[in-house]
């Protein structure tokens, strides 16, 4: 089963950081996230401006709940981008 990500660019999850990864592609962060049974999202911190895709030296946080676990509301913070794992499984 692949994991599905929605994006949110300019802010970052305050929940309790699980793992943090450095020097890592968005592909890898998401990879990681996926085959982690207990992350729900990851923030990615300092991503330069342009297409995230194309950049290899990402650092991600990976996260262990979800904003409305906790009632939570995201902070801006412009140069990250917060990614939360879909809970809805994808087509067949």
């Amino acid at each position: 089963m692949n994991a599905q990500f929605t994006a949110t660019a300019g802010k970052q999850s305050p929940a309790y950081v699980t793992q943090s990864l450095t020097g890592q592609t968005i592909r890898k962060c998401a990879k990681q996230c996926a085959h982690t049974e207990y992350c729900m999202g990851f923030n990615v911190l300092n991503a330069a401006a342009g297409s995230i895709s194309t950049q290899t030296s990402l650092n991600c946080n990976m996260l262990s709940v979800r904003l409305a676990d906790l009632s939570l509301t995201l902070n801006n913070a412009a140069s990250n981008v917060y990614y939360e794992r879909s809970t809805s499984a994808p087509p067949p």
